[in-house]
């Protein structure tokens, strides 16, 4: 039901869960740098990042994004390669891979 997702949001967000949505339904976004998902999804392939309250500089953006609207197809697909590797079993591996090294630093420092 969207062409592009606009997310201009202030420090109070900690992240914005649906830019990973709308990433991995493939649409290019739009997001403040207070988001709370810039660099780590929002890169230049994909969207834009915005400085918080700058409304100029969202006024600019929204312009540019239109008038590269023909590159939103390849957006999309560059945010959707992005987030396909955020799965459940990432998260899962990455939990792993955390308390086994927290486990590591603890057996270290025993000895």
């Amino acid at each position: 039901m969207a062409d592009l997702l606009c997310l201009p949001s202030d420090g109070r967000e900690t992240w914005g869960l649906v830019v990973n949505e709308a990433l991995a339904c493939g649409l290019p976004v739009i997001v403040s740098d207070a988001c709370g998902c810039t660099p780590d999804l929002v890169s230049p392939d994909n969207g834009w990042s915005i400085p918080c309250d700058d409304r100029d500089a969202l006024k600019r953006t929204l312009a540019d994004a239109f008038e590269r609207r023909a590159e939103w197809p390849a957006m999309g697909r560059a945010g959707r390669r992005k987030v396909a590797g955020h799965t459940f079993e990432a998260l899962a591996q990455g939990v792993e891979e955390a308390l086994r090294s927290i486990s590591s630093d603890d057996s270290s420092t025993n000895s």
